[in-house]
C-alpha cells in the first residue's frame, strides 16, 4: 500500500488516484489516513465511537472557523483521518455506522 503525503490517501498504485502524485512511498503505521469526510452531526458520532473504541483520530474542517459561523454549522464538514495502524478497525466503525454508504466510500 502507497501514502500520499499531500492528500493523505492510501493508494494501491504509486500514483495518488486524487491528486495525481507520483513516486509515492510505502504506507508507515504512524501515517495519517484520510478515513472518510461527513456533515458535522455524523462526523461527530463516528468520533465518539472511534473513542469509545481507542481509535486515534484527527479532522480537519472543510469551510473553518469563521466561514462556518457565518453560513452557520449545518454546512460544516469534517474530514476525519486516523493513523494506518488503525485503518482496518475504523474502517468496520464506519461500516458499522453508515451500512448503506460504507461500501462506495471505503472501497
Amino acid at each position: 500500500m502507497y501514502y500520499c503525503e499531500r492528500c493523505r490517501a492510501l493508494n494501491e498504485n504509486d500514483c495518488c488516484d486524487i491528486c495525481g502524485k507520483s513516486h509515492l512511498r510505502e504506507v508507515e503505521p504512524d501515517d495519517e489516513c484520510f478515513l472518510i469526510e461527513k456533515e458535522v452531526m455524523w462526523a461527530e458520532m463516528l468520533i465518539e465511537v472511534l473513542e469509545n473504541n481507542q481509535i486515534p483520530y484527527t479532522y480537519t474542517t472543510s469551510m473553518g472557523a469563521g466561514m462556518a459561523l457565518k453560513v452557520g454549522p449545518l454546512f460544516e464538514r469534517y474530514q476525519i483521518f486516523v493513523p494506518y495502524a488503525y485503518i482496518e478497525q475504523a474502517r468496520d466503525c464506519v461500516r458499522t455506522l453508515f451500512k448503506e454508504e460504507s461500501e462506495k466510500n471505503l472501497d
